[in-house]
């Protein structure tokens, strides 16, 4: 009995000493490459990276303490997701990473205060937040097509509220609502008749080629310069 549990653990003390003998299944080799090693940031940049958010809050404190203008300078905090988004923006080659929404509502506020009118009237202007992403998106798809079709609807919204607020024609300004199915059965129709013009010329062509391969020389010959 003490012999077999003293082969058993000599059994499982050769576990993985043994050497591999079958090579059938040869190591795959992976050839790495050496990735682009990346510049420095500038010195000049990484000062401003860092202190940023501090310069603002000084400037502020200080405006406010010597000229008495607390508000509306504290929108200048916004300075700091804007230039870092666009910084991120840049470094990615993304426009989608700039934060236009905080760049928006700013623009949107500053007029405000300067003038409570633009209130009303210049709201108009956070309807560039979604314009601005779906351009994004569309020269990241390269189709134009694409971004309008998408934008027909926010478009007209835009153009009937302009029309209401600022002439106060609220009637007969819906009427531009009637761009919206128009324009869709319109590039329905062109789609479709590009399809069927696709399927006729295929059709035509196949026809063309079994017709040819029946002629003889001369019959050929004519048939070219016919076309």
């Amino acid at each position: 009995m003490f012999r077999k549990i003293k082969e058993f653990f000599t059994m499982l003390d050769n576990i993985g000493k043994e050497k591999r003998t079958d090579d059938s299944s040869p190591r795959q080799h992976i050839n790495y490459q050496p990735q682009p090693e990346k510049k420095p940031t500038p010195f000049w940049l990484v000062f401003i990276n860092t202190l940023l958010p501090t310069a603002c809050a000084i400037a502020y404190v200080c405006i406010g303490l010597f000229a008495k203008i607390w508000h509306p300078t504290w929108l200048i905090f916004f300075l700091i997701p804007l230039y870092y988004s666009l910084y991120e923006a840049i470094e990615k080659k993304n426009m989608n990473y700039f934060g236009f929404p905080v760049l928006a509502v700013g623009v949107y506020l500053l007029l405000g205060f300067i003038d409570s009118m633009y209130f009303r009237t210049c709201w108009v202007i956070l309807f560039s937040i979604p314009l601005y992403y779906l351009i994004g998106l569309a020269v990241k798809k390269k189709n134009a097509l694409w971004f309008l079709n998408c934008m027909v609807p926010s478009l007209c919204i835009a153009g009937y509220l302009l029309l209401g607020f600022l002439g106060g024609w609220w009637h007969p300004g819906w009427v531009i609502f009637f761009v919206v199915p128009v324009y869709y059965q319109t590039v329905a129709a062109v789609k479709k008749y590009k399809e069927e013009r696709k399927k006729y010329d295929y059709s035509a062509s196949r026809n063309d080629r079994s017709r040819v391969e029946t002629m003889t020389a001369e019959e050929y010959e004519e048939h070219r310069r016919n076309r």
